[in-house]
């Protein structure tokens, strides 16, 4: 007789893309391991660390393990699903310098579900970010966050005022 007990794994993982998880596979018992999944995954060993994953790593994975009492072999598996939600990948246009008094437009990218603009003296939850006329309060660096499925991205650009003209008499 060959015990054969279960195989303890996380059944779901859901993370963003870019990040990383690890499979863990125990069984009392086990000899040996083999994980098996998508884009031909194939790891022997009963733990495995992943980073800087892509939506195309989403999927089923299968976890065996071989038990033995030296005479008989016998298997068990188990399954665990990877989901990697995508993420927005943008920069921001850099912006060199305005003049004083200038309108500032700065745009964000499509297809989020919410938007987050932080900078000198300003925050908006609007795609693009519209200052009328810059003065030197509006000198410095503006991020944007944005947020798809969950997952948030960031860029940030550095935006530089000049100096009004001033005429002295």
């Amino acid at each position: 007789v060959v015990p054969v007990p279960s195989i303890s794994v996380i059944p779901n993982i859901t993370i963003c893309e870019g990040q990383g998880t690890a499979f863990t596979a125990s069984a009392q018992g086990a000899i040996s391991y083999t994980w098996s999944g998508p884009n031909g995954f194939f790891v022997t060993q009963p733990n495995t660390q992943f980073q800087n994953l892509t939506p195309n790593w989403s999927g089923q994975y299968t976890v065996n393990a071989q038990f033995t009492n030296g005479n008989i072999n016998c298997y068990n598996s188990n399954t665990t699903d990877l989901l990697v939600k995508p993420i927005i990948h943008f920069s921001l246009s850099p912006i060199n310098q305005l003049c004083f008094n200038q309108p500032l437009t700065i745009n964000g990218p499509s297809g989020a579900s919410s938007y987050t603009w932080t900078g000198p003296n300003t925050t908006s939850n609007l795609q693009n970010l519209y200052i009328q006329g810059v003065t030197k309060g509006n000198k410095g660096t503006y991020t944007l966050k944005v947020e798809l499925n969950g997952c948030i991205t960031e860029s940030s650009v550095d935006v530089d005022v000049l100096d009004p003209i001033e005429w002295k008499v």
